[in-house]
């Protein structure tokens, strides 16, 4: 594992440009999802932002980007710029060029497109934003090594929040929130539903199993080896399992991504 605040991200940056990548190709193998009558249209993005009370400069210059066909432009840009991170993680004017390509089209895609608010889409858009300021600051060991804690702790932060949240909820605290989970169509894993919805228990336990590891994960920072390994697996496993399961793939990138940092600050703590 690195060693160093510019070992790791190297690590990091090669996982957000998998990330970027991974969530380009797909738009760029089925463009109608992007199209006026896809499930991400831009009319539809348009007037969520209130374009025609902005100034007619400002609407022409946002529509002449993000409507179709030539959204596919910024897609493809991202695209290009995950595959730039992921064969070029080591600084410098390919890494700049491909963070900024990334940062820029997450921006655009996530936010001024879409806009869905999903822990994934949020954490994807602070870790290139991260990273691009890392860049931007001369990828100094100044620099690199706070990239690498802000890192850490967001990653520590967004499992914590996620937790917290999921507890105050007493849909969560019984389990019932999992059941209807697995009960919508879009999430269904029928083996599992069943199992769930004849044994309540089960359910609780997989509940509080979720929101206990969410909210104890910083502690693999605190602790060190061997709990930091511990926390790590749980979340790659977890992610994966939901990748699998439930569709969310961009999860598991997005949330993994920060993952060396994570590493590092455990190390540094107990150095």
């Amino acid at each position: 594992m690195p060693t160093t605040p510019e070992a790791v991200l190297v690590w990091v940056t090669a996982l957000a440009g998998v990330d970027a990548l991974l969530r380009s190709l797909p738009l760029l193998a089925t463009p109608a999802l992007l199209s006026d009558a896809g499930l991400r249209s831009w009319p539809f993005a348009r007037d969520r932002w209130g374009l025609d009370r902005r100034s007619r400069f400002a609407s022409r210059a946002v529509d002449a980007v993000m409507s179709y066909p030539a959204v596919m432009v910024v897609v493809a840009v991202r695209a290009a710029g995950g595959l730039l991170l992921v064969a070029a993680p080591f600084g410098g004017t390919f890494t700049l060029v491909g963070t900024v390509a990334v940062w820029g089209g997450h921006i655009a895609l996530l936010e001024v497109r879409t806009r869905q608010g999903l822990g994934a889409d949020v954490m994807t858009r602070m870790v290139s934003a991260a990273l691009l300021i890392e860049q931007l600051a001369g990828g100094s060991a100044l620099a690199a090594e706070a990239c690498v804690w802000f890192l850490a702790g967001l990653s520590c932060l967004s499992y914590v929040g996620n937790g917290w949240a999921k507890l105050r909820v007493p849909a969560w605290r019984s389990g019932e929130a999992l059941s209807e989970i697995l009960a919508t169509p879009m999430f269904r894993v029928p083996s599992l539903a069943r199992v769930v919805e004849a044994r309540p228990a089960v359910g609780r336990l997989l509940s509080w199993s979720v929101l206990g590891a969410e909210l104890l994960f910083p502690l693999g920072v605190a602790l060190g080896e061997p709990a930091v390994w511990l926390v790590l697996a749980w979340g790659v496993a977890f992610h994966a399992t939901n990748a699998v399961s439930f569709g969310l793939g961009p999860f598991f990138w997005a949330f993994i991504s920060p993952y060396p940092a994570v590493w590092y600050a455990a190390q540094a703590l107990h150095s």
